[in-house]
This record gives C-alpha cells, structure tokens and sequence, in this order.
C-alpha cells in the first residue's frame, strides 16, 4: 500500500513538513564534531546532486548529519536534503557503492564489496510491481557495473603493458555476496523492518562473510578472488 500511494503522491505531498525518523536516530549515535576532529578512519558517503545527476563524496573531515541524510534519501520517501544550496538524492543511483575514491584517496589495493542487490533473476517480471521492482535493482546495479568495467580496462591495460604502473595500481576485487538466497527477497522487502526478517538478514550476512574468510582471505594482498569481467562484465 505504501509502495503504490508513494507512485502517486510525492513526499512533499504526504511529508509537507519534512519529517525524517533517521535523523531523530542518528543524532544521539553519531559524534560528528568529534568525527571531523579526528578521524579514526577514512569514510566516503555518495549522494545523487538532484540538479547535475553528478556524485558528490562526502569525506569524513566534514561529514554532518544532513550528508548522511542525503546519502539515504529514496526519492520516494524522503525529500531531497539540502547541503551547501545544493540538493540531493540517494547516492545509489551514481554510486552504489562509489569505487573510486576507494583507490584515488587511499593506498589499498585490495576492495571488499559486500553485494546486496541481486544482479541476476531468473525469471522475466511481468506484473507492474515486480517491473518496477527490477528497474529499481537494475538502476541501482549499473553505476557498480560502470566503476567495475573500468577497474578490468586498467587492469588489462596493465597486463599489456601499455601504462605506467607507478601512476595505476592494480585493483585486487572481493566480493561477499549471497546473490542465490538474495534471490527470494522482493524490492518491497527493503521496508521489511520486522525483528524476525532483520534476525534473518545478519544471520545469513554472518554465514556468508565467513564463508568469504575460509574461502577467499589468502588472496587479499595477492590476487582478485573474483573475476572481474567474468562475473560482472
């Protein structure tokens, strides 16, 4: 029911005063200031510039709360969040999730992608639901796709010789992904927020990710444990 009143009528229309639950959540959770201060970690969030359809990265030296609303912000669901006069959407659909800062800004050769959208279904969808449900997986698959056939052209390039490897490096891939039992889960399923089907969800994200260490560790620091242009391309 929410699914199809949200076809109809925009945010701005059932939401006219902007209520945002995230916002209420994280507040209380996330220290920003102390985060901007002194970043344990390097962090990129990705949103959709509502004007341009460019990423914009947010970094953790100026990461504020409304970024990170804008990063989460579904069309559909949320208005656009405003950040320096700018406007912005869910960074999924430029960046799902953005690659590149991972090797421009950093020193790692090695990626972990952890998938949870199913690239593949078996069957051809034929009801407006599942339709637009598969448009929604695709849309948000095709950025990844984008970044990940970029990745293999470099390292082709490299394997032949043809550029310099002191200003390319090397791109290891990982991939934690249960794309067979993802399979069964419908996009409306991501409005699930029952305590069972979240129980269910980090157990199966458990199994996998261990089933990723016993199978795949050994090649971190040495080799790509998934075939770029193979599986994706």
């Amino acid at each position: 029911m929410f699914d199809l009143v949200s076809r109809v009528f925009s945010p701005y229309q059932l939401n006219p005063f902007d209520v945002n639950p995230l916002r209420n959540v994280l507040k209380p959770l996330v220290d920003f200031e102390a985060l901007r201060a002194k970043p344990p970690f390097r962090l990129f969030v990705c949103a959709t510039n509502v004007r341009t359809s460019r990423p914009r990265v947010f970094r953790e030296h100026e990461l504020e709360l409304d970024m990170l609303l804008a990063s989460a912000a579904l069309p559909f669901a949320f208005h656009a969040v405003e950040v320096d006069k700018e406007f912005f959407w869910d960074g999924g659909y430029v960046g799902n999730p953005s690659l590149y800062p991972l090797f421009y800004a950093t020193r790692t050769s090695d990626l972990l992608l952890v998938q949870i959208n199913p690239l593949v279904r078996d069957d051809v969808p034929d009801t407006a639901q599942e339709i637009i449900e598969r448009v929604n997986e695709i849309s948000f698959n095709a950025a990844l796709l984008h970044e990940l056939r970029a990745i293999a052209f470099v390292e082709r390039l490299l394997m032949d010789r043809k550029l310099d490897p002191d200003r390319y490096k090397r791109i290891n891939m990982h991939m934690i992904q249960a794309e067979e039992q993802l399979r069964k889960y419908g996009a409306a399923s991501k409005t699930n927020t029952s305590p069972a089907f979240l129980k269910e969800l980090f157990e199966l994200g458990r199994k996998t990710a261990i089933d990723w260490l016993d199978a795949s560790l050994a090649y971190v620091g040495h080799a790509s444990s998934v075939p770029i242009a193979e599986r994706f391309l």
